[in-house]
């Protein structure tokens, strides 16, 4: 077996540090996450993702405006799993392994929920300092994120309000609201969400083909043609 990388070991130990922190709030590692089982089978995860080309080198000098230079860093990833909000982007799929923060459709950055910022972290700095200083963040900040939508009920309740009067994450989050609400079997509200998600996104439309999709997409769900 290859030895790891410095740099893949020093993740390894903030991430054991850091399932510390986040264990008595009930969240297990697997793999580079930290996972939590709510509402029967929704999931709570918070992801380490490692900057790209963290095994090999960083780009030389005359190459650093090609891309951002992420080597030697890491950023901390929050995500929700909704198994029928990963249904409406990958119908027919079932994800096999570990479930990431990739699956999710509640997904933000530690660092966009705490500062509207996108903030990597240098794996040379002590470890003790970044343990302090993410789980500091993680602890008052983004597992309380992850309980505001830790059932159904207050994701049909919240998720919307929260995109539209708190923090865009998302411009689908009716849509995503509608595949909860049609697993309840209210149809009638998940296509009054489907339309309200039409009547908003007309307002500004950015996608020429977004329309079609919606509403290939009732028809598909069951909910008929929409009336907007």
């Amino acid at each position: 077996m290859a030895q790891k990388s410095e740099n893949v070991q020093r993740l390894d130990l903030i991430q054991s540090a850091l399932a510390g922190l986040t264990e008595p709030f009930g969240f297990r590692r697997k793999g580079r996450t930290l996972v939590k089982t709510v509402d029967s089978d929704i999931l709570q995860i918070i992801a380490l993702q490692a900057g790209p080309f963290e095994i090999g080198e960083p780009l030389p000098p005359e190459a650093a405006h090609l891309r951002p230079n992420f080597y030697g860093k890491f950023t901390v990833n929050l995500g929700i799993f909704v198994p029928e909000m990963f249904e409406r982007t990958n119908p027919g799929f079932i994800p096999r392994g570990v479930i990431t923060d990739a699956h999710c459709s509640i997904r933000s950055r530690l660092s966009h929920i705490t500062s509207h910022q996108d903030i990597w972290w240098h794996l040379k700095d002590p470890k003790e300092e970044l343990v302090d200083e993410i789980g500091a963040l993680l602890i008052h900040v983004g597992i309380p994120f992850l309980g505001r939508f830790s059932s159904r009920d207050t994701i049909i309740r919240d998720w919307v309000n929260f995109n539209s009067h708190e923090l865009l994450i998302t411009p689908v989050a009716r849509l995503d609201t509608a595949m909860v609400l049609l697993k309840r079997g209210d149809v009638a509200a998940a296509k009054a969400a489907f339309e309200e998600h039409l009547i908003e996104y007309n307002r500004n439309p950015r996608n020429p083909t977004h329309g079609s999709y919606v509403r290939e997409l009732a028809l598909r769900l069951g909910l008929g043609e929409l009336q907007v």
